[in-house]
């Protein structure tokens, strides 16, 4: 009698331990969630990383040539007018958006006068957060602005750079989905604006 129940107890006791195991591994469920959220924002900062290139393509407007990353999609994309050799797109104003959608270049660049108002106007679920003017101290006529427009809701940010003289307009956008995606681009934003070439009769 007591050889079976010593044969009781030791068969017992593996059963319970791999109980107290598995209620001791139980335990830590959030460790291991956290590691894999961890691992999913790598995941995706490597995929956006990945998305930068260094190669370019250039657009051709009515009257200005910009460079933009070769991955980015230009719009609009027609019409397309072909005159003595040189095709461009037949427009004043173009957006660049990234492979991702987070990210979007603008500008708009006419021969002279014009001012693409719809870019300009806060939408009813925007607000504009930061709005500067300056006025060139050697030429009054010069007015130059600064605005970042939030959605409401947190979903982008956009920001324009507007200078305007008594003949010309020129705007630089940039529209974000938050600050990590601004500073991921901000490098490729800037070589957008600097590549524009500006043309006239």
């Amino acid at each position: 009698m007591i050889k079976k129940l010593n044969l009781v107890v030791l068969f017992a006791f593996p059963l319970l331990w791999g109980c107290q195991t598995e209620v001791t591994e139980s335990n830590a469920p959030i460790e291991v969630k956290t590691d894999t959220i961890i691992a999913e924002n790598e995941l995706q900062t490597e995929a956006i990383t990945n998305e930068l290139t260094s190669e370019i393509k250039q657009f051709k407007g009515n009257w200005f040539d910009i460079e933009y990353p070769a991955n980015f999609m230009a719009t609009p994309s027609k019409p397309i007018i072909s005159e003595e050799e040189i095709t461009y797109v037949e427009t004043d104003e173009a957006y660049f958006e990234s492979p991702d959608g987070e990210v979007e270049f603008f500008v708009y660049s006419p021969q002279w006068g014009g001012e693409p108002t719809h870019y300009f106007e806060v939408k009813p679920n925007e607000k504009i957060s930061d709005n500067e003017e300056a006025i060139d101290e050697i030429i009054p006529t010069t007015i130059i602005k600064w605005v970042t427009i939030e959605d409401e809701n947190g979903a982008y940010t956009r920001s324009y750079y507007h200078k305007k003289t008594e003949s010309t307009d020129l705007v630089f956008g940039i529209k974000y989905k938050n600050q990590a995606i601004y500073d991921l681009y901000y490098e490729q934003y800037k070589a957008f604006k600097k590549s524009l070439v500006q043309y006239a009769d």
